[in-house]
């Protein structure tokens, strides 16, 4: 790893540049729930991540690592509302065609495979409800809606350590309970996990299909997206950083 320090800092709608143009180099190309459908990441990157980060951005809860003066990373943290009257898909849906043409017929996403994918990601955040205590009134989660850290700083936590500052930034205001995810990747899930989120649900990609056809023709067996479901609570009181900032390993510095 480059540094041995890097800073962690909320991210403020300023910042939307910066993100933007290491987003497409380092998400939009790479993120494995579009490339294993074959999306352009150009269009990936117009017609959906710029939609994401401008929705993000709104809340002071996603946050930046910083090398110097050079972003190394970022999460972006939106948050969701659910009540008894929100139409929540079912479980246990095995075909999405259904669910496609009711939610972008006529809709400005125009890249089927991006279609594909947008749908898959809608079923996984909005099933939510399933999980949470029934009660009558509005619960809020926050939602670790993108993450992304550059290749050479992968192994040492970083992950994790923004997605826990969010957490503080969020717990600090008192505005969501929960803490949710849909991991596309073993890591994010593994750090998701370790802040208290546990898979509650899974879907692998093979099985994935819509109006009967199978859209991840090439997917390892492994290759899934989840949902992860904990309290903001106990991702703020987890340890989960300590073991990155003793002896020869990084040292986060928070802002």
């Amino acid at each position: 790893m480059p540094g041995k320090s890097v800073s962690i800092e909320v991210a403020e709608y300023s910042d939307y540049d910066v993100i933007d143009r290491f987003s497409f180099e380092h998400f939009s190309k790479l993120e494995s729930a579009s490339q294993g459908v074959g999306s352009n990441p150009a269009v990936l990157h117009e017609q959906v991540v710029r939609k994401i980060m401008n929705s993000c951005l709104r809340y002071p809860y996603s946050t930046l690592a910083f090398d110097g003066d050079e972003l190394v990373g970022f999460n972006l943290m939106n948050i969701e509302c659910y009540d008894q009257n929100m139409d929540v898909p079912p479980l246990g849906l095995d075909d999405f065609g259904d669910l496609e043409k009711k939610l972008f017929e006529g809709s400005d996403l125009t890249d089927q495979n991006i279609r594909y994918v947008a749908t898959l990601l809608y079923y996984a955040t909005n099933i939510t409800p399933h999980f949470l205590p029934k009660k009558d009134n509005k619960q809020y989660a926050a939602h670790g809606e993108m993450v992304c850290v550059r290749r050479d700083y992968k192994g040492n936590g970083l992950l994790g350590a923004m997605l826990q500052q969010s957490c503080v930034a969020v717990h600090e205001h008192g505005f969501a309970d929960y803490l949710m995810g849909n991991p596309t990747t073993i890591a994010t899930c593994s750090a998701s996990e370790q802040l208290g989120a546990a898979k509650v649900w899974e879907l692998k990609y093979k099985d994935v299909k819509f109006n009967g056809k199978h859209v991840y023709k090439n997917a390892d067996d492994k290759a899934s997206v989840s949902l992860n479901l904990g309290l903001i609570t106990d991702a703020v009181k987890s340890r989960y950083t300590e073991k990155y900032t003793s002896g020869d390993s990084v040292l986060w510095l928070y802002n």
